[in-house]
């Protein structure tokens, strides 16, 4: 699992995307509890935001359906 985390990492660097690792305690969390494993999340910024998929691109579907709305 380290490894996949860590090749996900570097893959992300390379690509131009800051990673920022998340290590917060719980709130309330007894003291010298473990903490959460680390979480790599990309931040992205205007300049570097990804792109819009073309529609052509999406997949056609015969209904959609969220929340049990249809």
């Amino acid at each position: 699992m380290v490894a996949i985390v860590a090749a996900a990492v570097a893959l992300m660097t390379a690509v131009g995307c800051r990673v920022v690792g998340a290590r917060d305690k719980a709130e309330g969390a007894e003291p010298g509890a473990k903490a959460p494993p680390a979480v790599a999340r990309i931040i992205y910024t205007s300049d570097d935001a990804p792109g819009t998929p073309k529609l052509e691109d999406l997949p056609l579907k015969e209904r959609v359906s969220q929340y049990a709305i249809t």
